[in-house]
């Protein structure tokens, strides 16, 4: 027959034994550690996995002599140029523009800048030039000398004509999966976490 300190033992052992795969349950079904650095860290793609691709030809874009966009619709005279060219522009964040936050209630907020255009690369050779007063095409000089208006213009043209709505609900979705493989990969349960997300307007 056990004495009465073994039974007390046995007790205690059995008691650890049940805490212990409590622990391990309770792990399983949501007690990982969940940080904003580990969130941000699966992020690092998220320029070119989180971004919109959006691939443009604008045709008679008019400037002005001082190579200044006017409306379509401009008949005052003051066209001095009329541009037709194609490209690529991707828009969307980069990983510096990200912040992450978890709060002790299980609040995870994700914080963004704005979307911007990250890349704009335009088809030189599709870049075709007209003076507006005599139709006569510039030169590859002249040409050249526009391609910086060109990118900044096709860029704002872009982003107004649904590019940026786009592209923003694209990085919701990228931001939501990537905040939910986290919490997964932490050995956490989603259910027990609210996520808000923020994506900047400016």
């Amino acid at each position: 027959m056990k004495s009465f300190g073994q039974i007390i033992i046995t007790i205690a052992l059995v008691i650890g034994i049940i805490y212990a795969g409590y622990l391990g349950i309770n792990a399983i079904r949501g007690g990982g550690d969940v940080t904003g650095s580990a969130v941000i860290g699966s992020m690092s793609e998220i320029s070119t996995e989180g971004a919109e691709i959006y691939d443009y030809h604008f045709s008679n874009q008019l400037y002005d002599k001082d190579k200044k966009l006017l409306s379509e619709k401009s008949g005052d005279g003051s066209a001095a140029y009329a541009a037709d060219y194609q490209g690529t522009i991707r828009a969307g964040i980069d990983a510096t523009d990200v912040h992450c936050q978890v709060t002790k209630d299980k609040q995870i907020f994700v914080i963004t800048g704005p979307i911007r255009v990250l890349e704009n690369k335009i088809d030189e050779n599709s870049i075709t030039i007209t003076s507006a007063v005599n139709g006569k095409e510039l030169s590859a000089k002249d040409r050249k000398a526009f391609v910086k208006t060109l990118k900044q213009d096709s860029g704002d043209l872009a982003l107004k004509d649904g590019l940026e709505k786009r592209a923003r609900q694209k990085l919701k979705n990228y931001l939501k999966e990537q905040t939910e493989k986290t919490v997964k990969d932490a050995g956490a349960d989603m259910d027990d976490y609210k996520l808000v997300i923020k994506i900047s307007e400016e």
